[in-house]
């Protein structure tokens, strides 16, 4: 209850003051002291959505949507609370959105890839005080059971409900692939010593490089290699000043070669966000920035793989400027890569371009 005092002292709600302090745990996870955007994902109950007697439909309808935030050590905590709690307005009207279209919410955001965690805020039913023995005095029984913790595919989760006394109670739930039993309860006890500590001290001027003092000494548990947005190389050309590449995901083995997506004409980069779910190859997956011409693209990719295999690819529509940048790769002396398009429906696009991808990259493909 303290928690949720101090956060409505500035208008926040107490999801929101999680959210930050998750926030703040990805960016100390990729080991930088700079502003950087992170991204994680949050439930919401899928009824707030606007329509008439959306509350009272049957069936499950939670659903998790991408938080893409950045935080910044030289800004103040609430400020990073305030605009997760706008953010939190803003996804209201996309509850209902399936997780495979969840890019929509953050077109406006800074780019980002899938989410690797998901923050889980359990709202557990409240019956009416005092039914249940009203119930029985008439010979009927009933029990309210509670609610079973909603799950995800994400390999990190932090679940969050109330006690029966308005306490908050905070689970962790975690891939061991990802993260060992050891480094996931040192995320738990951070999580809520930040939450402890921080109504205590903390106030409107309160920097996040303040909050991170609060874990000096502590070990850094790494969750996953794609917590923040990762430029992975500048612009190549005259200005120098744009960075071409980004990371959708890093290899899973050494050596196995580099795939970038090109976005088509007119889509933004983030329309490649589901395809590390889809496509199972071991490549590094880097992204084109949008905006980006081959003259540029050209260097960035041969700078950065440096000789390893290269493989470009998109849905339909990337061929004309795929096409150029391997053209460009070739006359500076490159092996020009091979370029993979794939044209099929919205709804099957992923499946195919990774199909064509898995064909692509075989050995005797």
């Amino acid at each position: 209850m303290h928690l949720a005092r101090w956060a409505g002292r500035w208008g926040i709600a107490e999801s929101s003051a999680l959210q930050a302090v998750w926030a703040i745990l990805v960016h100390r996870a990729a080991d930088t002291d700079t502003a950087a955007p992170v991204r994680f994902a949050v439930s919401v109950s899928g009824r707030g959505i606007a329509l008439d007697g959306a509350a009272r439909m049957l069936g499950p309808l939670r659903n998790a949507l991408p938080v893409s935030v950045e935080v910044d050590p030289a800004r103040t905590l609430t400020d990073l609370m305030r605009r997760l709690r706008d953010h939190a307005l803003d996804m209201a009207a996309y509850e209902w959105v399936p997780a495979r279209w969840s890019t929509l919410p953050h077109r406006r955001t800074t780019r980002t890839g899938p989410a690797d965690t998901v923050i889980v805020f359990e709202d557990a039913p409240h019956p009416v005080e005092g039914l249940e023995d009203e119930l029985a005095a008439q010979g009927v029984r009933a029990e309210f059971s509670g609610t079973v913790p909603a799950r995800s595919v994400l390999p990190i989760g932090l679940l969050a409900h109330h006690d029966s006394t308005g306490g908050l109670v905070l689970t962790g739930v975690h891939d061991r692939d990802v993260l060992d039993d050891e480094a996931a309860g040192e995320l738990l006890v951070q999580s809520a010593l930040l939450l402890r500590e921080l109504p205590v001290w903390a106030d409107e001027s309160t920097t996040i490089a303040e909050v991170l003092k609060l874990l000096q000494g502590r070990a850094v548990p790494r969750m996953t290699d794609t917590d923040t947005d990762t430029d992975t190389a500048a612009g190549a050309g005259a200005g120098g000043g744009g960075r071409a590449l980004t990371t959708l995901r890093p290899a899973r083995q050494a050596q196995a070669g580099t795939i970038c997506l090109i976005p088509p004409p007119g889509a933004s980069a983030a329309c490649y966000d589901l395809l590390p779910h889809t496509y199972p190859g071991p490549q590094e997956l880097l992204v084109l920035t949008t905006g980006t011409g081959a003259e540029d693209a050209g260097p960035a990719l041969s700078a950065h793989t440096a000789g390893r295999p290269l493989l470009l690819g998109g849905f339909s529509g990337a061929g004309v400027l795929a096409c150029d940048i391997a053209g460009r790769i070739a006359a500076g002396g490159g092996r020009p890569p091979r370029v993979v398009l794939a044209g099929a429906s919205t709804g099957e696009r992923e499946r195919s371009l990774a199909r064509a991808l898995t064909d692509a990259t075989r050995p005797d493909g």
